[in-house]
């Protein structure tokens, strides 16, 4: 029941920005570039930084793919689908590297 917790503050700042970020621009460039480029680059890095904190989870990368599903019939259609499955896989990526990373740290430390 810890593990969800965890999970809050690093899933609240995604809804931030899949939901909040889309209201921001006025072109539908500008979409795509959130699309294409922010969105992406938001599902690694906070993946990956939670697990630099925590332990790895599958669910927190579904739950990254979890989120963005509702946008697509908020701010965008269903030729977007593609980006769910993408993001997921950026977010298992970014978890997975955040473990290797943690791992790392803690087996070339040394202990006094």
């Amino acid at each position: 029941m810890d593990r969800p917790k965890k999970m809050i503050p690093y899933l609240l700042l995604c809804i931030i920005i899949f939901y909040i970020s889309p209201l921001l621009p006025k072109t539908k460039d500008a979409l795509v570039i959130q699309l294409i480029f922010i969105f992406p680059i938001t599902s690694f890095f906070i993946s990956l930084i939670y697990a630099l904190k925590n332990n790895t989870s599958i669910i927190f990368s579904l739950t990254i793919g979890a989120l963005f599903l509702p946008t697509l019939f908020i701010y965008y259609n269903l030729t977007a689908w593609i980006y769910v499955p993408a993001y997921t896989l950026l977010s298992f990526i970014g978890v997975n590297l955040g473990r290797s990373i943690s791992l790392f740290i803690k087996s070339n430390s040394i202990e006094k």
